[in-house]
């Protein structure tokens, strides 16, 4: 049972392995609540996510970000 109450997530005895990474606040709080709004768990929200985006055409491929300035444009004195 999800600890948000009338969430569902994996049934107890499924495998599951940790995915991590960083992403920009105001892209969790979309995700967050998109899962919200289905009533399920981030965690059952996110393979559900995975599992329709197989079904529909496979994982996309996507380019890599611009790189960052490596210096600051900073006038100098």
């Amino acid at each position: 049972m999800s600890t948000l109450k009338g969430h569902v997530r994996h049934p107890d005895g499924v495998a599951t392995v940790p995915l991590q990474g960083r992403v920009l606040p105001e892209h969790r709080e979309a995700f967050n609540a998109a899962a919200r709004a289905s009533k399920l768990s981030v965690n059952l929200y996110m393979d559900s996510l995975i599992q329709y985006l197989e079904e529909h055409g496979g994982l996309p491929l996507l380019s890599k970000p611009k790189p960052q300035a490596e210096e600051l444009p900073i006038q100098a004195a």
